[in-house]
């Protein structure tokens, strides 16, 4: 019933121009009902990524299009790309509240909510208070819809210059650390259950903290589970050492990320594999450091190792092996982005596959692949 897809606009005379052809571009999709989507964008700093959010946001109200939608400082290699999410059978219920417009549905596996552009509106807001007013977002939304943040089984993270460090009263704090320790705070007030959304943490070059989510309440006969890599390190037991900075809490320790490697979601008919942002990681370790042929190549035999069939039996899960629908690839360098292309294609074929530039969560990375695999006959249906 949904299905994840993208397509491109090019860069007109205008920004105003460019966004109006991309919106009128979706005419295509409407056969489906469109969810949400993730708009890619170049911007040269915040005020400029401000304007552009701006900008769309009017043209969305031009047309009278309430979808749940983020604007992200990513540029692809081909202007603006809208990354689509499509219902093709029920019905939506479309809602605002606190200023963000949202989405309700009845899918296969349950009541699913797309709660997309938690962030602040003032680029000016210190850091560490973006954060939280993109948590609080995220959790009263939930909250008024009657789910909690132990629904929530995708996450998305964009972090506005992610490996950036200040130094203050002695100490060094690096952005994305200060996001992780925001977010175990959030998670230990909000979440009971000892299990982690899949996720994504990325950089962006410009604008605020954004946090987009797929939250679940699964029917009676959904099976969730979380899969682990045996090549890899959980994310959330992380050593210190890997760790960027210093933590916000003078006596305390720096928090690990909070996230699992990947979520399975199925019923007897239909299944999905939400994989989370994977990179060039064995054990907590960075392989192929500046080789962006080596890195692709290692973060591909992560996300075979993690949804292959003998991975999916030993989490409980009995299934034929699932295949690669949907993928979004992350580059440090705009200028790696053929080779890993290249690379990509090779392995996954045909498949939808977006390519955007983005600083990757260590700045020894270069590379990050995201995306979902599904039973073959389930295919643009989970």
């Amino acid at each position: 019933m949904l299905q994840r897809t993208f397509y491109s606009s090019k860069l007109r005379k205008t920004f105003e121009e460019s966004v109006d052809f991309g919106i009128r571009s979706m005419k295509p999709f409407r056969k489906a009902y469109i969810v949400a989507v993730t708009i890619f964008i170049p911007a040269d700093n915040d005020l400029d990524f401000i304007t552009k959010r701006e900008i769309i946001k009017r043209t969305f109200e031009k047309y009278q299009l309430c979808i749940a939608f983020s604007v992200i400082a990513q540029p692809s290699a081909v202007g603006i790309a809208w990354e689509v999410w499509l219902n093709t059978h029920t019905k939506l219920l479309y809602k605002q509240a606190f200023g963000i417009n949202y989405v309700l549905c009845q899918s296969n596996f349950g009541k699913m909510l797309f709660g997309f552009g938690m962030s602040a509106n003032d680029a000016n807001m210190p850091f560490r208070e973006q954060v939280s007013h993109s948590f609080e977002q995220m959790q009263n939304l939930l909250y008024i819809e009657d789910f909690t943040m132990d629904h929530v089984i995708r996450q998305w993270n964009y972090i506005p210059r992610i490996l950036h460090t200040t130094a203050a009263y002695g100490r060094l704090y690096q952005n994305y650390q200060i996001f992780n320790d925001i977010r175990q705070y959030y998670y230990g007030i909000y979440k009971r259950k000892m299990s982690y959304p899949a996720a994504t943490g990325i950089g962006m070059d410009c604008g605020m903290v954004n946090i987009d989510f797929i939250a679940l309440i699964p029917n009676s006969q959904t099976l969730t589970r979380e899969l682990k890599n045996p090549n890899q390190v959980n994310a959330y037991q992380y050593g210190q050492e890997v760790l960027v900075g210093s933590p916000l809490k003078e006596s305390g320790i720096k928090k690990a990320p909070l996230f699992e490697r990947a979520k399975y979601i199925g019923t007897p008919e239909l299944a999905v594999v939400f994989v989370s942002g994977t990179a060039s990681i064995i054990g907590e370790q960075t392989i192929g450091k500046n080789d962006i042929a080596i890195q692709t190549n290692t973060t591909c035999d992560n996300i075979s190792q993690l949804t292959n069939f003998e991975n999916l039996e030993k989490a409980g899960i009995d299934i034929p092996q699932t295949e690669s629908c949907y993928l979004r690839v992350y580059v440090k360098n705009i200028e790696d982005i053929p080779l890993v292309e290249q690379i990509c294609q090779q392995k996954y074929g045909n498949i939808p596959i977006l390519y955007v530039k983005a600083d990757i969560c260590r700045d020894d990375l270069l590379v990050e692949i995201e995306g979902e695999y599904a039973l073959p006959d389930s295919f643009s249906t989970f």
